[in-house]
């Protein structure tokens, strides 16, 4: 799950270095054009916003039934013109696209190796909980304590499915600034408006290219740097760690003797739908509903007891 919040790290934490927040500020740039063209387009005059019955009944919803629980709050922004509705919908685009894509398509390629993210621990390390016999078996094979406290293979084989479904494209995925509405080519304002933004993403997506491979960028080129891909903006399907995926759904399964159950509802805010289903596992059974390669990889630890 991932928290509607966009933060980008000022530039002074990179060492004065052009970093990956800086990827976020030209695309956040970019949705903005093209939503302020948009915009304006249809809201020449400033006043229509107010009177517009239908804008104003979606934002209150949003407000005040999407977000119940901050439905109060001081800081959200009053919708009275056409720069509070750019500034409304950029942030809306941003989450649903950028933001998402930042926190959740490279969750894999980091997590799926779980040393790097263990989520969970079976027991303490022989500092935090003096044994004599403990700190001789760590000392003597450290292996051992270090397999014991991590996540067994079937929990960490659990959260490496889960995170395989969620970094993964889909084959027919809609990217954002990648298909136009067919309305939209009708009207030639909005037409020519969308191709400057597709273009400006293909633009985009070079711009990343090319950080990556500027030598004088420490965090995103040299010896053991991974090259920072998570906001270019298309992708080929499966788990490539990049793409723009417009659209946040997370569908969670519930299974529980041989049945599956699925939980959650479709919230609806206005335009945006967003579908949340929890999930708890078993895991077998998720990874044959998915029919999944990992499967065939499963492996089991003996417990500390029996070594």
């Amino acid at each position: 799950m991932t928290c509607n919040l966009f933060v980008f790290v000022h530039q002074k934490h990179w060492g004065g270095q052009k970093g990956a927040s800086n990827d976020g500020l030209v695309l956040w740039d970019i949705i903005k054009e093209w939503v302020s063209d948009y915009v304006n387009h249809y809201y020449s005059d400033p006043s229509l916003i107010v009177s517009d019955n239908e804008l104003q009944a979606w934002w209150t919803e949003v407000r005040m039934e999407g977000h119940v629980d901050k439905k109060d709050e001081p800081w959200w922004p009053v919708l009275r013109t056409p720069q509070d509705l750019v500034e409304i919908l950029t942030t809306i685009i941003w989450i649903a696209s950028g933001h998402h894509a930042a926190v959740n398509f490279g969750q894999y390629t980091y997590a799926g190796y779980f040393p790097n993210r263990p989520t969970t621990a079976r027991m303490n390390m022989p500092t935090e909980d003096p044994n004599d016999e403990l700190l001789k078996l760590f000392w003597e094979k450290p292996e051992v304590i270090l397999l014991t406290t991590y996540p067994s293979q079937i929990q960490a084989t659990t959260v490496m499915a889960i995170l395989d479904v969620l970094s993964n494209h889909s084959p027919d995925e809609e990217y954002l600034g990648q298909q136009i509405e067919p309305a939209w080519t009708e009207e030639p304002v909005i037409n020519a408006a969308f191709v400057k933004f597709n273009g400006r993403l293909k633009e985009f997506e070079g711009i990343i290219d090319q950080r990556n491979t500027d030598m004088k960028l420490k965090n995103r080129n040299g010896a053991g740097t991974v090259p920072y891909e998570l906001l270019k903006p298309f992708s080929d399907p499966g788990v490539t760690g990049k793409g723009l995926g417009f659209l946040i759904v997370v569908t969670f399964m519930v299974v529980e003797g041989g049945r599956t159950q699925e939980l959650g509802k479709v919230k609806k805010m206005g335009e945006l739908q967003l579908a949340v289903r929890f999930t708890c596992s078993s895991l077998v059974n998720m990874l044959h509903m998915y029919s999944h390669p990992l499967l065939s990889k499963m492996h089991y630890i003996q417990p500390l007891s029996a070594m």
